[in-house]
């Protein structure tokens, strides 16, 4: 298993060569990070009607940034996996995009 930084990086390094800019898989780093903790609070406790609507935000910036590039994704809500996979429906195949710090 490899540190959290060196994950990070092959991530970022994965999604610069999907065609994404590099301001832009920061930010879907970022997003990732966000959506994440989201799901472990739905999980854990459940979420504030405010929650829901910040969460629900984060997953709009998400589709209009990807969509820009032309690209599929699912966002999933199980906090045990990775909240967003990029391309394939078959999660195993799918790029996915890094929750990490």
């Amino acid at each position: 298993m490899c540190s959290m930084a060196k994950a990070k990086r092959e991530n970022l390094r994965d999604l610069v060569k999907l065609g994404i800019s590099v301001g832009d898989a920061f930010s879907l780093q970022r997003l990732a990070r966000q959506l994440q903790r989201y799901h472990e609070h739905a999980c854990n406790y459940g979420l504030t009607p405010q929650q829901e609507k910040t969460e629900a935000r984060r997953e709009g910036v998400v589709r209009d940034l990807l969509r820009g590039y032309g690209l599929s994704f699912t966002i999933q809500g199980d906090p045990r996996g990775w909240p967003i996979i990029i391309g394939n429906l078959d999660p195993t195949l799918a790029p996915r995009v890094c929750p990490y710090n």
